[in-house]
């Protein structure tokens, strides 16, 4: 559960140990009963009635969160990558070297080694 994601006023520690139940749900019933309790967990209650319907919508939901793990893995591991070469073209260039000995050290084009001292 990503706590960050609730109303400040319910990050207090009473309202977590409230979710935690209801995570914890062993029954229809105690969901039913938790969930009216709370507007948030009636929604975050149809929500799951929703997603434990049938099996095809509980599938495309797994396979749309991985999808969307999957990308955010591969911008942040793009971004990584970015920043070491632009860590190392500055370096490079700092110590004197040419663009086309840039480029060819970090096996880039030219053009890409100009865009990155341009920034």
């Amino acid at each position: 559960m990503e706590l960050k994601k609730l109303p400040k006023e319910m990050q207090a520690g009473e309202d977590i140990v409230k979710w935690m139940r209801f995570f914890n749900g062993k029954s229809r019933k105690e969901f039913e009963e938790m969930a009216q309790t709370d507007e948030y967990m009636g929604e975050a209650y149809e929500a799951l009635k929703r997603l434990s319907a049938d099996d095809r919508k509980r599938l495309e939901y797994e396979a749309r969160e991985k999808a969307l793990r999957d990308y955010n893995c591969q911008i942040n591991c793009a971004e990584r990558r970015g920043i070491k070469l632009a860590v190392e073209v500055i370096r490079l260039h700092g110590q004197g070297m040419s663009d086309e000995d840039i480029a060819l050290r970090c096996d880039v084009v030219v053009e890409k080694v100009r865009e990155i001292l341009a920034m």
